[in-house]
């Protein structure tokens, strides 16, 4: 087979052949092309990570990906796995945007609130501190940009403690009886 015979149809750069199946059916050769670049495009986009997938693939912050699994960064900005949004009663982001905190569940209680005895705070690097006020912890929060963290704890029969935790550490940086005393 040489170039006479071939004809040229719509676009100049196919060429179908003269004789046999291309000259009985020509829009066959445009068909299957277009189904062979359908098929490339398909398998090249669907083997990419695309949205949360590939949003959560690198960050320098802290994040919670839509199935409620919480990240931290790495020191090399890859995202490490740390926990779940099920294993918490209640979960924090710094205002660093580095740090996390989870107030871990206990048991149920009748009054349907979960018993909370553990506060787990996870920084850049999948590093974890454990803090445990020895008494339900009850309200919390985050103090200097997420290098501290408060925590009221209910002791049963006691009256409630405000404590103030280095959040890299778990130690305990100051103390007080009651609200009206802290300033954090």
């Amino acid at each position: 087979m040489g170039p006479e015979d071939f004809q040229l149809i719509d676009d100049s750069r196919l060429r179908v052949p003269r004789t046999g199946m291309g000259a009985a059916f020509p829009h066959l050769a445009s068909l299957w092309l277009a189904m062979f670049g359908i098929c490339f495009t398909l398998c090249f986009l669907l083997a990419r990570p695309t949205g949360a997938a590939q949003a959560l693939e690198f960050g320098k912050e802290a994040q919670m990906d839509p199935h409620g699994n919480i990240y931290v960064s790495s020191d090399e900005g890859k995202l490490i796995k740390v926990t779940d949004t099920s294993h918490c009663s209640e979960s924090i982001f710094a205002p660093d945007r580095q740090t996390f905190g989870c107030r871990v569940k206990g048991p149920l209680q009748p009054n349907g609130y979960w018993e909370s005895l553990i506060l787990e705070i996870y920084r850049k690097g999948g590093q974890r501190t454990n803090i445990q006020p020895g008494a339900p912890i009850g309200e919390w929060h985050f103090w200097k940009d997420g290098q501290e963290v408060s925590v009221c704890s209910y002791p049963s029969g006691g009256t409630e403690m405000h404590i103030l935790y280095n959040a890299a550490t778990g130690q305990v940086v100051e103390k007080a009886a009651d609200d009206s005393s802290c300033r954090w």
